[in-house]
């Protein structure tokens, strides 16, 4: 059964301006709600695909391009309904069910990749081999350069490193790359912490300070403990094929993993972890498929609701996943072109109950869902 529910739902947070030097970055002093400004009108969307069981293949639609596949569940009802878990809020309970219009930004960098915030009110932004910052106010500079490659995913440490992937395309086979980290305010350059990486592309830290990664082209995601001297990378898992983008929820113990796809189709599997010895092992269960019918994941991101977000580049837009047994699967955002890397806002200007993109043009998008996102590391 397909479950069409659209409309234009859209939350505007009280919003002030700083001007930057390559546009206007709003600013988001608070993050009280104001449903004065929420609105609902009679437009209609293609929500997607939900079955009580395994994934199977949609059958003929209007539009099978929009098709999305959730597992598990019963449809939604469309509306303004409690889409969370155990913790659901007020803010779980608002969570848009249709399209959110976003606000552009002011354009960042050109050809601009990925994007991560440091908590207190800048943002680093990959593009090419080399990462810039924009510190509150719009001051733009460099922040290292001359990488070993294009940088396809940036974060930020809680030891205040810059972790970076990055990919060198190769005249045949495919792409390998290298896991590399910057120090800010730290004499010397980039330093390699993992090499011969093939299509790396997903990069997160888990609550005891070890970092995630993902290998597309051997299929297996690993972590390895950052400190003052990193230890020797670990397999962790390898039953997702064509790993890319990660993700972890608020607890730390459920990742999900995008994963590509050669016939065009792309998924979101979860995988449950379970920590032992502070966190020094860690033993998983086998991966499940969250979502599929996806294409081309660019970027996850997760709210404290348990809802998982994903940018879906191909079809201009951004999905909103709920946890069970609620399986709306909303387009959240469909105003942006080539989207690309994800993220809430965290620290200064940038709301935490906001989604960010960028598009093609290395514009930076925002789009209020209601919801906070789950902090990822900042520097201290």
């Amino acid at each position: 059964m397909r479950s069409v529910s659209r409309g234009v739902f859209g939350l505007v947070v009280g919003a002030t301006t700083i001007a930057v030097a390559c546009g206007i970055w709003p600013t988001f002093p608070d993050d009280q709600l104001h449903p004065d400004t929420l609105g609902l009108d009679g437009g209609t969307t293609d929500a997607g695909l939900f079955t009580d069981g395994p994934v199977i293949p949609d059958g003929p639609s209007m539009d099978s391009s929009l098709d999305a596949v959730v597992p598990d569940g019963s449809v939604s009802d469309g509306g303004l309904s409690p889409d969370a878990g155990p913790d659901a809020g007020l803010g779980c309970s608002m969570v848009p069910s249709a399209a959110v219009a976003s606000s552009i930004l002011g354009t960042a960098i050109p050809g601009a990749t990925d994007f991560a915030f440091d908590g207190h009110g800048s943002i680093a932004v990959g593009f090419g081999s080399e990462i810039d910052t924009i510190a509150p106010g719009g001051v733009r500079s460099m922040l290292v350069a001359m990488l070993p490659g294009n940088v396809v995913t940036v974060r930020y440490a809680p030891t205040g490193d810059v972790l970076m992937a990055l990919v060198t395309p190769t005249d045949a086979g495919p792409p390998m790359g290298v896991i590399a980290a910057f120090t800010p305010g730290s004499p010397g350059s980039y330093r390699v912490l993992v090499s011969n990486v093939g299509s790396p592309g997903g990069l997160a830290v888990d609550t005891n300070g070890y970092v995630w990664f993902s290998d597309g082209v051997s299929g297996t995601v690993s972590r390895f403990l950052l400190g003052s001297t990193v230890s020797r990378p670990v397999e962790v898992f390898s039953d997702v094929p064509g790993p890319t983008a990660l993700a972890f929820d608020g607890t730390g113990s459920v990742l999900y993993v995008a994963s590509a796809s050669t016939t065009g189709t792309a998924s979101i599997y979860q995988v449950n972890l379970t920590y032992g010895d502070g966190g020094t092992s860690v033993t998983t269960l086998p991966a499940t498929q969250f979502a599929g019918g996806l294409n081309a994941i660019k970027g996850l991101a997760v709210d404290e609701c348990s809802n998982v977000y994903a940018v879906d580049q191909s079809r201009n837009r951004i999905w909103r996943i709920p946890p069970p047994p609620l399986t709306t699967f909303v387009e959240i955002v469909t105003d942006i072109t080539n989207p690309t890397g994800l993220a809430f806002g965290q620290g200064g200007a940038y709301d935490g109950r906001t989604l960010f993109s960028l598009d093609t043009m290395g514009t930076l998008h925002a789009a209020g869902v209601v919801a906070p996102g789950v902090p990822l590391p900042t520097p201290p």
